[in-house]
């Protein structure tokens, strides 16, 4: 005998659920046949068409080069469904544009280390004149001024000793290699996870995007569910999602040329690993 199946994927921020009638481990199954469907802020039960199922809505979309569903059990001993979207960001002209925007910061860079190593070297060169005015000054304030100077040049001196060990050329050289092997996302996935209880009802617990970097570390980032799914309806290519494309542009910035682990950029809250 048959069973219908009603899904129900909540919007709301405090009650997001997915309601499964399957059994044993056809759970995915189950999911990918019910309708797609959500439920507004105001708790009301919204279609987007009666028609479109989970399996067409999610299987079948212009942004996903592949598309995985799996079960695992989490650390808590729950079952949750995983859904994975591997996209096609990075395209070759967004790795394009990424490393043009990485190379005009490397140009700031250089500005500001040639600007600093000039005047970090204007005033250590200028220790000894410094120490000869104020063994010479005989008034108080000309006293006080050349012993400021003076302790300001050998400050300057030893910054130049950390910072700059092997002189100004040494620290451009660093700057040029650092180009050749910028550090940018090399995969990036859309995740969406749904636990399921014993009663078989899902409840989902996740959705966002992970993007690994060349440097082996990974990017999670939450996303606003309505707005991805929205974007999901609409089978948006890879090019509209513009905050994804901030983010991941903000984190290779970061991963670059420093910065914070974890930051909040519009509706995106992002961990990196």
């Amino acid at each position: 005998m048959s069973v219908p199946i009603r899904t129900v994927t909540s919007i709301s921020v405090l009650s997001s659920t997915l309601l499964l009638f399957g059994c044993g481990d056809n759970v995915v199954d189950s999911l990918q046949q019910q309708t797609f469907s959500y439920i507004n802020g105001e708790n009301q039960l919204t279609q987007y068409e009666p028609s479109l199922t989970i399996n067409q809505a999610f299987n079948n979309r212009k942004v996903c080069n592949d598309v995985e569903w799996k079960t695992f059990e989490d650390n808590r001993e729950r079952t949750v469904i995983a859904y994975r979207c591997n996209m096609d960001i990075p395209s070759q002209k967004f790795s394009n544009l990424l490393k043009a925007e990485l190379n005009k910061s490397a140009d700031k860079v250089a500005q500001r280390i040639s600007s600093e190593y000039k005047t970090l070297k204007k005033l250590a060169d200028n220790q000894a004149n410094y120490q000869e005015h104020y063994d010479e000054a005989t008034g108080y304030f000309d006293k006080q001024r050349f012993k400021n100077l003076l302790e300001r040049s050998k400050r300057a001196q030893q910054e130049l000793q950390e910072k700059y060990p092997d002189g100004i050329d040494g620290a451009l050289a660093q700057l040029e290699d650092r180009r050749s092997q910028f550090i940018i996302p090399v995969s990036v996935d859309e995740v969406y996870q749904w636990s399921v209880d014993n009663s078989e009802q899902s409840h989902f617990i996740y959705n966002g995007f992970s993007a690994q970097f060349s440097n082996d570390k990974t990017l999670s980032c939450e996303f606003d569910l309505l707005k991805s799914l929205n974007l999901l309806y609409k089978d948006q290519q890879a090019e509209t999602y513009y905050l994804l494309k901030q983010t991941l542009q903000h984190w290779s910035q970061r991963l670059n040329f420093g910065g914070d682990d974890l930051i909040y950029l519009n509706d995106l809250k992002c961990q990196l690993q």
